[in-house]
């Protein structure tokens, strides 16, 4: 992988370790462990999608591949996961509930 390319997988990288980071902070860490495992095993890059991909260059070769990665990880997914129920959680000992900063009232 040449330096811009691994420049830019970092770059996204890093960006998704933030978000990851920000779920084990809120959800906790289940759901973070969760997301880190998926994003292991089902990220792909896409670079010059807009522009006619050739398999003779690095980037259309790779982009293609990935593509092909794309295909497939969709052709696995039978069917969807099943959420989990969800419950509101109790207001913090001390701390009135206050409405999401959405709410009109």
């Amino acid at each position: 992988m040449s330096n811009v390319a691994r420049t830019m997988v970092d770059h996204v990288l890093a960006s998704a370790e933030n978000v990851t980071a920000t779920i084990g902070e809120d959800p906790g860490p289940y759901a973070e462990r969760a997301v880190r495992k998926r994003l292991e095993v089902a990220r792909v890059f896409l670079a010059s999608i807009q522009r006619p991909l050739a398999k003779d260059t690095k980037w259309g070769s790779r982009t293609i591949s990935q593509l092909e990665n794309l295909l497939n990880l969709i052709e696995r997914t039978v069917e969807r996961a099943q959420l989990d129920e969800s419950k509101p959680r109790a207001p913090e000992r001390g701390r009135p509930h206050r409405p999401p900063r959405w709410s009109t009232k």
